[in-house]
């Protein structure tokens, strides 16, 4: 569209000169044809100019950095890592009367394998805002020999609009994201859900602004790693927006969340897997209902019991669809997220 708006200014303005620039002399055509055509090769100029920001050492990391996939016996020992991290979420929570439920691949995988899915790297919770806040509250009583809690509240420099739990004493580095500051280590994430709009307009409205909040955390990390010139021309554009700005944005979309509202809930900085299961009808589409926040019940997950959802069936079938106990093709059977560099002892 820009481009489009740009050379109808260039037309327009070049007929105007046309008539006006009669003289015999060529340097005023000269003048004229530069004058003309600045503004349509000024785009160009500019996205030149933010791609020599990108140090070359970091444009295309992707292609340059060595991808790694966590397999086999070390896959195995990540997850056990991981297993003590929930552990720990678990006795924290109880503790503190906090609701929170596993979702996603690590609730799949109580149902289907009671315990970790064999090809999966993380683990997923989510909690209403309400109990969410009340977790960031308290995550310091979680044991620092095990696991530490992050969020863009205990440090700057983290981009994200929900919290990780990190392993202690690890690395982990996703691929793309080697220029960020803020502490590494294997993690799983805590995401909190916002009500949704009752009204199937204003789930579009309300994912719309989320969309765009997204894409401005996304852009701290898109600006490197993204694959095409000109979308991390963009992104750098983007990244020039301080997360802080819209982290407080986000928290103005927060304030009237809680656990008593019928409203559905949506996790603010992920795109809901329900928009991509058909099955899910249009005012379904955008959020969980919360119910499977608030009714839970415990299942066994590599011998614990951690709380899921009651209803477990339609929160899977809206995740992925009526056959969620099938596996997938063994293509796809494969680790989340490639690393570049990871350690399970980070001295």
């Amino acid at each position: 569209m820009m481009v489009f708006l740009l050379r109808i200014r260039t037309l327009a303005l070049w007929e105007n000169h046309k008539r006006r620039y009669r003289a015999p002399f060529c340097r005023h055509r000269c003048l004229s044809t530069f004058s003309v055509l600045f503004p349509y090769f000024f785009p160009v100029i500019f996205w030149i100019f933010l791609l020599k920001q990108v140090p070359l050492h970091l444009q295309s990391t992707t292609a340059m950095q060595s991808i790694k996939y966590i397999t086999g016996d070390e896959l195995r020992k990540l997850q056990l890592m991981l297993l003590d991290c929930l552990v720990e979420i678990d006795r924290v929570c109880r503790a503190n009367n906090i609701r929170y439920c596993i979702a996603y691949g690590t609730l799949l995988g109580a149902i289907r394998n009671r315990g970790f899915i064999p090809w999966d790297d993380d683990v997923d919770v989510v909690m209403t805002r309400e109990e969410y806040n009340k977790f960031t509250r308290v995550a310091d009583q979680l044991n620092p020999s095990i696991c530490f809690f992050q969020d863009n509240d205990t440090e700057a420099s983290y981009p994200w609009g929900y919290g990780k739990i990190r392993r202690a004493g690890t690395k982990y580095i996703r691929v793309g994201q080697e220029h960020l500051k803020h502490r590494t280590g294997f993690m799983m994430d805590i995401f909190p859900m916002d009500d949704l709009p009752k009204s199937v307009l204003g789930q579009k409205m309300f994912y719309g602004v989320c969309f765009i909040l997204r894409k401005m955390t996304y852009a701290h990390v898109a600006w490197v790693s993204e694959p095409s010139a000109f979308w991390r021309s963009w992104f750098k554009v983007l990244s020039f927006i301080p997360t802080r700005w819209v982290h407080r944005v986000s928290k103005l979309l927060q304030h009237d969340h809680n656990n008593s509202t019928p409203n559905r809930a949506h996790m603010m900085f992920i795109k809901p897997d329900g928009l991509g299961v058909s099955e899910n009808r249009p005012d379904e589409r955008y959020g969980w209902r919360k119910e499977w926040l608030t009714d839970l019940a415990e299942y066994e997950f590599e011998g614990h019991l951690f709380f899921g959802p009651k209803d477990y069936a339609a929160s899977l079938a809206w995740s992925y669809g009526p056959n969620f106990m099938t596996p997938p093709p063994t293509a796809d059977r494969q680790s989340n997220a490639p690393c570049s560099d990871y350690s399970f002892e980070n001295n």
